[in-house]
């Protein structure tokens, strides 16, 4: 798969590039339907939060354009022979935006906050295998003792067990790296200061927001770019359109491109050979709380899965995109070829809302964002509902607003979701949405709020094993659970395309973020 470690290794630094520091002209100009909900990289969960807090932080390690684990604010890594016992040897003369020097002290700071219940970070849990860390997150301490700064320039986690995804997650925006103190600030999520290529210039909320080039970045050459501006509020088509224009410099890279503009441009010989496209490690379903009437009745889970129409799902968007058997994306190491959920039945369907007491139907209330492509496969599923008597009135909502609501026991009974790859392996889709660990108050990222005791302790005993092959046996286990009770029914793979004006050059799509901005340039 992409371990990078087997008792200890020492990882090289990262080579750069090297090239000269760009002019002023070169601003990158993008567009967001929503502004981002933060830009504070341990509360950042959704796919526009992460990818503009990306280029404002790094973290000690990173990931490269395949989703490998790098170095980054790190320039060494050495694991002792139980594979517990983690020693970080911290670049020199890294300095923060605000011109502080980079420390121990600063890691140090930042993990711990990540940790602390009051930060409500919802990526905190992917971090428990840290020494003293359940103790930091259920609020009887304020350090863990297995997160030490014995030098300025040195680093040591101590896990409780082995974690074979430690580095992995270590590598996510959640571990970013800030300064002493500067999270504790109340404005800290819209006024962030990091070590990244970038740093924020200016934030007008539902208009602009706009980055400028960090000169003190420690990586030489890079960015290449004075800038990255983002223009708010543009739905699909005013972002096309303007994409056409020469006004904006890339579409399709926070979301996808809308249904009716991607196939004229796709037929347009101006825009047909810019295309650039990959298979995307994600799923898109539907969720459904399971402590929410009707949908804690796993009957009434079923009749959803069988009743939904996969294949004009998949044609609705164009194809981009193949009909998920399963949940986990067939690229993702560990995915299992053979497992499959409840195939399309309608008639069983109906006989399924019967007999958990639903003989003439049901009304229910489908959420959903606003986006044009989100809100036209409601619709079809809406119709699909409807023809097995689930009556279905949507609700779109502006991005920020739904994320809000799903991530919040009792609000919202059936939605629909998608879920990307953090790191390349199941448990980040997994143990990350369907263990009862992930359920929290406020920003759940469980958020069907399935609990299966079977479910807990497998995911428990893979993040113990060592071997990939005996934790992936464990995760097939998980997934066919979980497509048995059916909390959520995935509906298809995407398949994700970008589109650049032909300036731009040095734009690839990164595994794992949705731009990768430091080595992309403009050659107008």
């Amino acid at each position: 798969m992409k371990r990078l470690l087997a008792w200890a290794i020492a990882l090289p630094l990262a080579s750069c590039a090297v090239a000269p520091a760009q002019g002023n002209g070169q601003v990158l100009h993008l567009a967001l339907q929503d502004t981002p909900s933060t830009l504070d990289p341990a509360l950042a969960s959704n796919v526009p939060a992460i990818g503009t807090s990306h280029w404002l932080f790094n973290g000690l390690v990173g990931f490269d354009p395949k989703g490998r684990v790098v170095p980054d604010l790190a320039s060494r890594v050495t694991v002792d022979r139980t594979g517990r016992h983690y020693v970080f040897t911290l670049r020199n003369g890294v300095h923060f935006h605000d011109g502080r020097l980079l420390t121990s002290a600063d890691v140090r700071y930042s993990l711990t906050r990540l940790l602390r219940p009051e930060t409500k970070s919802p990526g905190a849990s992917f971090f428990r295998a840290i020494q003293g860390a359940p103790d930091v997150l259920e609020g009887r301490a304020k350090e863990a003792s297995g997160i030490q700064a014995p030098r300025p320039e040195v680093v040591e986690l101590t896990l409780s067990a082995p974690e074979p995804t430690f580095l992995e997650r270590l590598a996510l925006n959640y571990a970013a790296i800030l300064p002493v103190g500067a999270g504790d600030r109340p404005d800290f999520a819209q006024h962030p200061i990091g070590t990244g290529p970038f740093r924020l210039k200016s934030l007008r909320r539902g208009v602009r927001m706009a980055f400028e080039r960090n000169p003190a970045y420690f990586k030489p050459g890079l960015p290449r770019l004075s800038g990255i501006d983002v223009a708010l509020g543009l739905n699909e088509q005013v972002e096309a359109f303007r994409f056409e224009l020469g006004e904006i410099d890339a579409i399709g890279l926070f979301k996808a491109i809308g249904a009716a503009d991607f196939v004229r441009l796709r037929r347009d010989g101006r825009w047909k050979e810019r295309f650039l496209s990959s298979p995307d490690a994600a799923t898109y379903y539907v969720g459904m709380n399971t402590r929410m009437a009707p949908f804690s009745d796993v009957r009434v889970r079923r009749a959803v899965a069988m009743a939904i129409d996969k294949d004009r799902l998949v044609r609705l968007v164009n194809g981009r995109g193949e009909p998920a058997r399963s949940f986990l994306p067939s690229i993702l190491p560990g995915a299992d070829p053979h497992v499959s959920g409840w195939n399309r039945d309608p008639a069983k369907a109906r006989a399924l809302l019967a007999q958990a007491g639903y003989p003439h139907g049901l009304d229910t209330t489908y959420w959903c964002s606003n986006s044009q492509t989100t809100l036209k496969v409601a619709q079809s599923i809406q119709q699909d509902l409807a023809a097995v008597g689930i009556r279905a009135t949507l609700k779109p909502l502006a991005f920020s607003t739904f994320l809000t609501a799903v991530s919040q026991p009792g609000q919202v009974p059936i939605f629909s979701g998608n879920w990307s790859m953090d790191y390349p392996d199941p448990a980040n889709f997994l143990a990350t949405l369907f263990s009862s660990r992930s359920i929290h108050p406020v920003h759940s990222v469980n958020t069907t709020y399935f609990t299966d005791r079977s479910v807990d302790a497998w995911l428990d005993e893979a993040e113990a094993r060592q071997g990939d092959a005996a934790r992936f046996a464990l995760y097939r286990q998980v997934e066919a659970r979980m497509l048995d009770q059916s909390p959520v029914v995935p509906l298809y793979h995407p398949v994700r395309y970008v589109l650049a004006q032909g300036w731009v050059k040095g734009l690839a799509l990164h595994a794992v973020w949705p731009l990768d901005a430091e080595t992309v340039r403009l050659e107008r």
